[in-house]
């Protein structure tokens, strides 16, 4: 008796239905490529927000312990000191580099040297490709003066340092232009490699999420002055009356952050 021969049912997909896979891939690709690049935007506005929040909070911690704010950080200048390149076009646009006047050299340097005579900083050097790692040249500021950056006082609510000083200070504390009331200054420092915060309150220095290479992108501490032309009526020009916050490498506030990843969270 003949044996009955089987064909096999384990044939391949033929030309037409690899079409069809392929085809539906794609569209499912196309869903879901973008989405996980918006879940990454997400994460990296509420990790720039914590990391905000977290730099402040290890200044206030350091000067705590220590008695004094940090020394050794970046100047947000280059070597010419003028503002480095390397800084984000909306943080640049809300910066002056600003020569300290007696008053204002006297209060900076007494928020960062107990002994009220100096304080080192680390300019940017912007021949660098990783401005992150671009604080090459130390410099000493001293209470005779020296240049920082300045945040430079809004001329108007549209300014782009409007911002930072209404996180600062409140809407109560500013003119209608959004300038401070008191005349006073926020002088910005970035939270850099030398920093002495490093190893004592804070592990390393944050970086924050970025898509452009080539931007610095340290947190900036931000320390108020009462300089020669404060009028602040409790605290006379020259006083080291400490107080600071923290932004983020574009001007942001980690509120801004954090309403930003609201917002983009409900899309």
């Amino acid at each position: 008796m003949r044996p009955k021969l089987y064909r096999s049912r384990n044939r391949g997909l033929t030309i037409i239905e690899l079409v069809v896979v392929v085809a539906v891939l794609a569209i499912l690709a196309g869903f879901i490529v973008p989405r996980l690049g918006f879940v990454r935007n997400l994460a990296a506005e509420s990790g720039n927000a914590t990391i905000i929040a977290d730099s402040a909070s290890q200044a206030v911690f350091y000067n705590t312990a220590v008695g004094h704010y940090p020394q050794g950080e970046d100047s947000l200048l280059n070597t010419a000191g003028a503002l480095s390149a390397h800084l984000n076009a909306s943080l640049s646009a809300a910066l002056t580099a600003y020569t300290l006047g007696a008053s204002d050299a006297k209060s900076l340097v007494g928020q960062l040297d107990p002994l009220g005579k100096s304080f080192t900083l680390y300019d940017i050097d912007d021949g660098q490709t990783n401005p992150n790692q671009a604080d090459a040249t130390l410099r000493t500021i001293s209470a005779a003066g020296g240049t920082v950056a300045e945040v430079t006082p809004p001329a108007t609510t549209g300014s782009k340092s409007y911002p930072i000083y209404l996180a600062q200070y409140g809407s109560g504390g500013l003119n209608t232009n959004g300038a401070p009331l008191d005349n006073t200054i926020l002088v910005a420092l970035g939270y850099g490699a030398n920093s002495q915060i490093n190893g004592k309150t804070g592990l390393e220095p944050p970086v924050l999420f970025d898509k452009i290479p080539g931007e610095y992108t340290r947190p900036v501490l931000l320390l108020k002055v009462f300089g020669d032309a404060s009028t602040n009526a409790y605290v006379p020009p020259g006083t080291n009356a400490t107080t600071g916050i923290s932004i983020g490498f574009d001007g942001s506030t980690a509120n801004s952050q954090l309403a930003k990843y609201a917002i983009d969270q409900n899309r």
